[in-house]
């Protein structure tokens, strides 16, 4: 069970609401996280917590685990891995007090269609500004992303 991972610790942040912090280093490569799930939903029943698994599934957890907390950064420091695993797996060495994200435009193709495009605040050099999905990135903004893409996202190029 996701909760018994005491290295990560929910917090609250004044723009973001809460996010996840990690309490010890965490190594580039290192599974972080399993992503925790109940149901498979079809389009139309996705939740604001579902994740794009395919052009209409949507992978959903109902319940209030860690990973819920993982908050969207366009310079993030792990991916969500949707073939073959189910988990968030560190893209980089993550430091003691580090915010744990994920880039949603990874996963996400149409967040407009659901309304749940949103403004970011990641405020990193390389911020997209307006979340809205991949479907909304330029090709070459699609191309940076590639190794983090779902398998489903890469049809899409």
């Amino acid at each position: 069970m996701i909760e018994q991972i005491t290295y990560l610790v929910k917090r609250g942040y004044s723009l973001k609401g809460q996010g996840v912090m990690t309490i010890k280093p965490i190594q580039k490569g290192e599974i972080v996280s399993a992503l925790n799930f109940d149901s498979i939903r079809s389009e139309g029943t996705e939740t604001e917590m579902s994740v794009q698994g395919g052009i209409k599934d949507f992978i959903d957890n109902s319940n209030d685990t860690i990973d819920n907390y993982f908050n969207h950064s366009c310079n993030p420091n792990m991916r969500l891995r949707l073939s073959h695993h189910y988990d968030f797996q560190a893209i980089r060495e993550i430091k003691v007090g580090e915010e744990l994200t994920w880039n949603y435009l990874t996963t996400e193709y149409d967040l407009t269609k659901t309304k749940e495009d949103f403004f970011c605040r990641c405020g990193s050099r390389n911020c997209y500004g307006q979340i809205k999905g991949f479907k909304y990135l330029t090709k070459d903004q699609k191309l940076e992303l590639w190794n983090h893409l779902s398998a489903f996202l890469k049809t899409k190029i």
